[in-house]
């Protein structure tokens, strides 16, 4: 059925998709002032861990296939640890802060190479909400007393930071 005119498209079901590229290979990664070409992985497993600020991804491809026409490509990021913003062979889309992290790409999308940019961004507050949630908190007295509720509760993990993957294609 179809929708009113003006409505944005359907975003993609995992099960009605289908897989056109897996961009799985390394990635350059800018991360401060460090730079380094590796697989998908979290800033903490990059070694910065207390990073605040912007990463930027860097990737060529080459889809092995573009779908028939009538049928729409979407970009999956997958997991990402806070914002994200995506240039991809030159055109920017706008940024997303929350899942899902899919763009529908297919006017950008070319055969042969194809540059991919993603910039990562989590903020100097510690992410979303971060100044609401830590008034809460303090508000509830947590950080006061460590480990008062729960003495034999391990340390609390941060979440991961980054783009975390997996980053793929899909028609549908």
């Amino acid at each position: 059925m179809a929708g009113p005119d003006g409505a944005a498209r359907p975003w993609p079901t995992l099960a009605a998709s289908q897989t056109v590229a897996n961009l799985d290979g390394a990635w350059s990664v800018t991360l401060g002032e460090r730079q380094t070409d590796t697989p998908l992985k979290s800033w903490q497993d990059l070694g910065a861990g207390s990073f605040a600020g912007t990463a930027d991804y860097r990737m060529t491809f080459n889809p092995p296939a573009l779908p028939e026409p009538g049928r729409r490509v979407y970009l999956d990021l997958g997991n990402v640890g806070e914002i994200a913003r995506v240039r991809l062979n030159g055109t920017e889309f706008d940024a997303r802060g929350w899942p899902p992290y899919v763009w529908d790409v297919t006017d950008s999308l070319k055969s042969g190479a194809n540059s991919i940019e993603v910039q990562v961004q989590v903020p100097a507050e510690g992410g979303r909400g971060g100044g609401r949630a830590r008034g809460a908190a303090a508000a509830l007295g947590a950080g006061r007393a460590p480990g008062m509720f729960f003495p034999d509760a391990p340390p609390a993990v941060p979440p991961a930071r980054g783009l975390l993957g997996p980053v793929r294609l899909i028609a549908q």
